[in-house]
């Protein structure tokens, strides 16, 4: 009696992964992390929350992060920077208030929400933080004690996308306030119970009605710094977001459009965790014919998001007080052709910001006397390829170490995240490894003793937590396997136990997908996935690809049969080889 095969390509199953398999069960404590940034976590990221776009790290082994859920709401949670960390929710102590319940639009991630702030200080037993955004808790909270988060005492609403918080004790707080209709910033000495307000004025700007607070330093009681800034078609000038973090989301797919796996046919593609499921729904075609319309970065035009002003063009400007706000100075202004993301500050003197813009690509501006700022990082976009970076944080450790980062675009719509690191107090910098899965990275926080940290948007629109760091052995790359991967099919009554059958399948070579198109598949043996990209547009591998994973050895659910991946030896003796699959289709081989 002959048995069916089912051969396919994980883009032509809808898979839920039911577990996620660990990369380690060792703890920060006993686990030698190499030189450079590692992943704590395994894509596709299910067990983590979808949105997180800012963390604060006290210690090696503690840090904060906002962090959201379709359908579950906001909560400030913590961990310990271990490989695959538990998520702790914290205490809520917030009156008058009721948790924000999100539901998250197109865009997913970080696109479709707005930023959620904190900054951390302190020690581990007396930690100080403040976090903000309209997200969380309308609008504002202070860390109490160590399990507990509060709303300060007579603060109005406020929202804000950049946080200050000084490493030492945690008590000095600062923020500026986007609800103001003036720039305004709120300052705390007492870690957050209680607030002041000061006013931003006086100083000049370069287009008054359209530059606007982005991000502040406050090194010491009397020194502030603030980058303040815009861009053409910059709808919500005062959003922390990049130009080009916009760009590339909106050419990304969103998670909650159609993708198209065959042609003329609409299927759904579920990755489903706990309440982070995820519906592939847009349409490949309709894909390339607006990225085609658009041009390989998006439109150039200063009008190209709806509702903006055609009147604000780039700005960018850093002000400075002295005196805690109260009187301030400018000290850069321009009007050219890029504008200010974060800036960091390690004394009252010496300090980083990133910058970026459409034609000059990404930027960092250094200074050591405080007040005057030398471009030391220059990498400009160009036909092929564009930049952005995002975050800047200095080691409170060695202010010699300074890390920055943020995402880059290739013309095919491929994206990285993109890292620079200097030690020598940003003088000189070195763009560090490409980690994979990685799109964007959107803050980076140092612990006191060194170690940072940094939460990154994945390629599969949910977050993941990096660790870098600055002292371990250097990296080697993980053992490579070169031989075929296997693909078990067994019956969905019985997942993965009965009604088995292995098929073997090469890496790294182009094969077809039933009704059109191909894919490619390779092993990631540091990870523990099977990484699977599909060209729903090519026969032959070519142009835009759609990348999926699944974790090695885990048990997945299919529309009618259930699957397992391995790289290596299987034990199986009856697996079809590759010597069998000559003109390979994705679809039923039947064998005897």
């Amino acid at each position: 009696m002959a048995t069916n095969v089912v051969v396919m390509a994980l883009v032509g199953a809808v898979l839920a992964a039911s577990a996620v398999a660990a990369l380690s069960t060792a703890t920060a404590t006993t686990t030698v992390f190499p030189k450079g940034w590692t992943d704590l976590y395994q894509a596709p990221y299910q067990n983590n929350p979808t949105i997180m776009m800012s963390l604060a790290c006290i210690e090696d082994n503690l840090c904060y992060a906002p962090g959201a859920t379709n359908g579950q709401g906001v909560n400030i949670f913590n961990f310990d920077g271990s490989i695959n960390a538990p998520w702790n929710p914290m205490q809520m102590d917030v009156t008058g208030m009721e948790i924000m319940i999100l539901s998250i639009g197109a865009g997913g991630t970080a696109a479709g929400a707005t930023r959620m702030s904190i900054g951390a200080g302190g020690t581990a037993q007396v930690p100080h933080g403040v976090a903000g955004g309209p997200d969380i808790f309308g609008g504002l909270v202070f860390l109490a004690n160590t399990t507990t988060w509060a709303t300060p005492l007579a603060v109005p609403f406020t929202a804000t996308t950049s946080v200050a918080v000084d490493k030492e004790t945690g008590l000095r707080q600062a923020f500026p306030d986007e609800l103001s209709t003036t720039n305004v910033i709120w300052v705390s000495t007492d870690g957050g119970f209680t607030f002041g307000s000061k006013n931003v004025s006086g100083a000049p700007l370069p287009t008054p009605n359209c530059t606007y607070i982005r991000y502040i330093a406050n090194p010491t009681p009397d020194v502030i710094y603030l980058t303040l800034g815009n861009f053409p078609g910059n709808k919500d000038s005062r959003g922390s977001d990049s130009e080009l973090a916009q760009r590339a989301r909106r050419l990304r797919k969103s998670p909650h459009q159609p993708f198209s796996y065959k042609r003329h046919e609409h299927s759904e593609v579920v990755f489903d965790g706990k309440g982070g499921v995820r519906h592939v729904r847009t349409s490949a075609l309709q894909a390339r014919a607006e990225r085609n319309a658009k041009g390989p970065f998006g439109s150039s035009s200063s009008s190209s998001s709806s509702g903006s002003d055609s009147n604000c063009g780039y700005s960018a400007a850093i002000l400075k007080s002295s005196d805690g706000g109260n009187t301030w100075s400018t000290i850069l202004q321009s009007t050219g052709s890029w504008y200010p993301n974060e800036i960091a500050c390690s004394n009252a003197t010496h300090c980083v910001f990133v910058a970026e813009g459409e034609e000059t690509g990404a930027m960092v501006y250094r200074t050591t006397d405080g007040q005057n700022f030398e471009l030391t990082l220059h990498a400009p976009n160009n036909a092929t390829v564009s930049r952005f970076l995002q975050t800047a944080a200095i080691s409170p450790a060695n202010p010699n170490i300074v890390l920055v980062g943020g995402g880059r675009q290739t013309q095919s719509g491929t994206d990285e995240g993109l890292f620079y690191g200097s030690e020598d107090g940003g003088v000189t910098w070195t763009e560090h490894q490409k980690v994979e899965f990685i799109v964007e990275a959107m803050q980076i926080s140092f612990g006191r003793d060194g170690t940072a940290f940094a939460v990154a948007e994945s390629e599969f629109q949910a977050c993941t937590i990096l660790r870098y760091n600055p002292n371990g052995p250097v990296m080697t790359p993980a053992p490579a396997y070169l031989g075929n991967y296997t693909q078990r099919a067994c019956n969905q009554s019985s997942p993965c136990t009965e009604g088995c059958v292995s098929t073997s399948l090469p890496q790294n070579v182009c094969l077809q997908m039933d009704g059109g198109g191909s894919f490619m598949s390779r092993c990631d043996m540091q990870g523990q996935v099977l990484v699977q990209s599909a060209y729903i547009l090519s026969t032959t591998c070519e142009g835009p690809a759609e990348e999926q994973v699944a974790p090695l050895a885990t048990c997945l659910n299919g529309n009618s049969n259930s699957l397992e991946f391995f790289c290596g030896s299987t034990g199986d003796d009856d697996a079809l080889t590759t010597s069998k699959l000559s003109g390979f289709r994705a679809k039923s081989i039947r064998k005897a």
